[in-house]
C-alpha cells in the first residue's frame, strides 16, 4: 500500500541508489576493520574517527531536506516541535 502512495520518482531514484549505497557499506566495513585491526595510518583514523563523532552528535554534512522545496515537488510534510527534554541525577 505505501508503494502506491509513494511518488514514483522517489521510488525510482532511491531504487538506482542502490549499487552507490551497497559501494558506500562496503568502503564503511573496509575502515571500521582497518580502524579495529590497527592497520590505519595514525591520522587517516584521526579524520575518520572525527567524521564518525560529527555523526554520533548530528553534526554531519549531510543536507537536511528544505520542507518548502519538498511541498513544491508535491511531498505532504508535517513538522513536529521536539519535546524538552529535563535531564535529572536520577535521585
Amino acid at each position: 500500500m505505501w508503494l502506491a502512495q509513494t511518488p514514483t520518482a522517489l521510488v525510482l531514484s532511491s531504487y538506482a541508489r542502490i549499487p552507490a549505497l551497497e559501494a558506500e557499506q562496503s568502503i564503511l566495513t573496509v575502515n571500521r576493520i582497518s580502524m579495529a585491526s590497527g592497520n590505519m595510518k595514525a591520522e587517516v583514523a584521526a579524520s575518520l574517527g572525527q567524521r564518525w563523532n560529527a555523526l554520533i552528535s548530528g553534526e554531519s554534512a549531510i543536507a537536511k531536506p528544505d520542507p518548502h522545496v519538498l511541498r513544491q515537488h508535491g511531498f505532504a510534510v508535517r513538522t513536529f516541535q521536539r519535546p524538552k527534554v529535563i535531564l535529572t541525577d536520577g535521585g
